[in-house]
């Protein structure tokens, strides 16, 4: 017997990528997705072609009108993640704030569907924001409505997506059943002795690799029961260089095997890609990128080296290394993941955007795939980058599905993430419980 589908409707769903991994996992259909982008939306109809797209300002489309446009009256769960726009606004309420009405009608909609589930997506600074108002304000409003929570800082990275990009996700459930977030099932591939860093960058020991006990010299380790992270040659390493070429947007046929179950993954039902086309880098930050080796950045270059206008970026006045501007310039390693893509991936100068063999930045599809979106998904040219950036991956997404699909199933207990709590130290990692 099949189970059916569950309905489920996204908030703030820009191109996709949360419906898109909730599909992926077969266990829900979502009957709506809304956006006040319509460039983004254009992507969302493009794929979602059995959703309905409503494009407007969620604050001017009241939550009873679009009980009205669903032909599925009961609504399993509602997705999204709100922007964040009024973090500096200590002392006010949520509802009191008028820059922040995208999350008090985001509580209007749960009020009104009251699904059984909900997912709550958000930058990692939106927990201490006001030294964490506006999470307990979230959770307080939940509570009121009849939810337990769950919440905690994800890195896709764990969960198979090739991009280390952190979030707030905030799973709540109103069935009595206890909510958490799913166990990672990757990790860091470097030995934690020797070659693993620190937050601030640094290697956390001065034990050489080749003198490591630990990982038998390899600087590499990982759990028997977890995969390593995917790297950006599994993600992409089948994709042309394009060395002294900006590539194009049209659609172009494979021209080698994959070579990593990712590639495999991604070309799922699919001949080609399209969208393999890079931004011209600029004379001058072509002088820089030149001498930048693959996952390094500004701080790679010997300070008599770098333009005078960056010199102050690298040092402080004891001469030391500055902590900040780590991926400033950034050229990535094939080796790890990617840093998060954001809206610029196409400007090397903004972050670690810069291909690991050739001087140009990622390519609109190379953007793509580091997000976990499979070659066939249409995404709409205009605006592209913009998408691209601000998308959830949707394999991040399918691991929060499937895993809300396993307590249902399951229904004794699960191991959880620990919930959060709103103070600073609270926020650092993920921490399991036992």
């Amino acid at each position: 017997m099949i189970a059916k589908q569950k309905n489920a409707i996204e908030l703030f769903c820009g191109a996709g990528g949360t419906s898109l991994g909730f599909q992926m996992s077969g266990s829900y259909k979502i009957s709506l997705g809304m956006d006040i982008d319509p460039d983004a939306m254009a992507t969302y109809k493009a794929n979602h072609e059995n959703a309905d797209c409503l494009i407007g300002d969620i604050t001017k489309i009241a939550p009873s009108d679009v009980a009205k446009r669903i032909t599925d009256s009961n609504i399993d769960i509602i997705i999204g993640g709100p922007s964040c726009q009024g973090y500096s606004t200590i002392g006010k309420r949520i509802a009191e704030d008028p820059r922040n009405s995208l999350f008090s009608q985001y509580l209007n909609y749960v009020d009104e569907f009251r699904p059984k589930w909900i997912v709550f997506e958000n930058v990692r600074g939106f927990i201490h924001s006001g030294k964490g108002q506006f999470y307990h304000e979230l959770q307080d409003s939940l509570a009121r409505l009849g939810y337990d929570i769950s919440a905690g800082v994800l890195n896709a990275a764990d969960y198979g997506v090739p991009q280390r990009r952190e979030r707030v996700i905030i799973v709540g459930t109103n069935t009595g059943l206890t909510p958490s977030l799913p166990l990672p099932t990757h990790e860091d591939p470097r030995c934690p002795v020797c070659s693993r860093p620190d937050k601030s960058n640094r290697i956390r020991s001065r034990i050489k690799p080749s003198e490591c006990s630990f990982c038998n010299g390899t600087g590499h380790w990982h759990s028997l029961n977890m995969k390593p992270w995917v790297s950006l040659k599994d993600a992409i390493g089948d994709l042309p260089w394009l060395d002294g070429q900006l590539g194009t947007q049209d659609f172009i046929e494979y021209q080698v095997s994959a070579s990593s179950n990712y590639q495999e993954f991604v070309r799922e039902l699919s001949d080609g890609y399209t969208l393999h086309k890079a931004k011209k880098v600029s004379d001058f930050a072509l002088s820089i990128i030149k001498n930048i080796p693959p996952g390094g950045g500004i701080r790679s270059i010997p300070e008599d080296d770098l333009p005078e206008r960056f010199r102050i970026m690298r040092t402080v006045k004891d001469g030391k290394l500055r902590k900040d501007c780590t991926t400033l310039y950034g050229r990535l390693g094939w080796d790890m993941p990617s840093y998060t893509i954001t809206c610029y991936f196409g400007n090397v100068s903004s972050g670690a955007f810069t291909h690991p063999e050739v001087n140009r930045s990622l390519t609109l599809r190379e953007a793509a795939r580091l997000q976990s979106f499979p070659d066939r998904y249409t995404i709409c040219a205009k605006n592209a980058m913009r998408q691209i950036g601000n998308a959830v991956p949707p394999l991040l997404a399918k691991a929060i599905a499937d895993h809300i699909e396993k307590i249902e199933l399951d229904n004794f207990n699960v191991k959880t993430i620990n919930p959060l709590k709103g103070e600073k130290d609270d926020f650092e990692q993920i921490s399991l419980l036992p």
